[in-house]
């Protein structure tokens, strides 16, 4: 049976390393917004949250995706 929706292993790989790329960035976003919870106000902090939790829903979403549809698990010799 062939899947109706699906694409290569190695860009099963990529969109994988994007969705880590994002929980990367995100992780580095929360620390600097802990580090100037103080220095601004309350909707920027409110903002930086919600940047971090959209950044961390996207990239959870994407290794949804890669892990699902994009042959992760396939090796790329076969």
């Amino acid at each position: 049976m062939v899947p109706l929706l699906a694409f290569s292993h190695s860009a099963g790989v990529t969109v994988a390393e994007v969705g880590f790329l994002l929980f990367m960035i995100a992780g580095v976003w929360i620390a600097i917004a802990w580090l100037l919870w103080n220095q601004a106000g309350g909707k920027w902090n409110r903002f930086r949250m919600v940047v971090a939790g959209t950044l961390i829903a996207v990239g959870g979403l994407l290794l949804i995706i890669a892990s699902h549809w994009g042959n992760l698990f396939v090796s790329a010799q076969a």
